[in-house]
């Protein structure tokens, strides 16, 4: 997968260390329980890094002028984003932002990328799944995102996680848009699954 560059090494030692540490403590995770996966063999908060030829150019974009970056209004929402998929963008992305407060952890993940957690959020461009992406990339994902790009797709089944659930996805996706890569795309960086423990255990999500 094309992205920015190489993750520094102290990031991926950092993330790997918080994935070893969950792991050898024996959490268990399960998932949640108003907000568990929308098809039966989809990993919980399955989320998937992808390239695309249809993301818009990143000089198209610009993150809307406030006096908070625009947080107080919520993700940004753009063309495809249905009422049931925007309901749960809105609920997640409030969720998100209290965790990245609260939880010194979770914004350490984007400081080890070199991004602030808020801006990245805030900056982000939400764009509903196009049918193709739907067909090709949302049987077992929940949303999709370029590394290093500013536009998360994201796909129908999203609508049915719950708020926590919903949290999780947007924070592993703007690690994505931070520069974090992902396996298999990436050789070597850690898969969707793995990424996704780190943000449960950082975020308490």
């Amino acid at each position: 997968m094309a992205h920015r560059g190489p993750v520094r090494g102290r990031t991926r030692s950092a993330l790997c260390g918080a994935l070893a540490g969950l792991l050898l403590g024996g959490r268990a995770i399960a998932a949640d329980g108003a907000g568990g996966d929308a098809a039966a063999g989809t990993p919980a908060g399955a989320v998937l890094a992808v390239a695309t030829t249809s993301l818009p150019r990143d000089a198209e974009f610009a993150p809307r002028a406030s006096d908070d970056l625009g947080l107080e209004r919520g993700p940004n929402l753009r063309l495809g984003v249905t009422p049931r998929i925007a309901v749960r963008l809105r609920a997640g992305f409030g969720v998100a932002l209290a965790r990245l407060d609260s939880e010194p952890a979770c914004a350490a993940l984007f400081a080890e990328l070199g991004a602030d957690a808020r801006r990245t959020l805030a900056q982000t461009l939400y764009y509903g799944a196009t049918r193709q992406q739907e067909d090709a990339r949302c049987r077992d994902a929940y949303a999709a995102t370029q590394v290093g790009s500013g536009v998360t797709w994201v796909c129908r089944n999203f609508a049915g996680v719950g708020t926590e659930h919903a949290a999780r996805v947007l924070i592993h996706e703007a690690l994505h848009r931070a520069g974090l890569p992902e396996s298999p795309q990436a050789p070597g960086a850690m898969t969707s699954r793995e990424i996704d423990l780190v943000v449960r255990s950082s975020c308490r999500l």
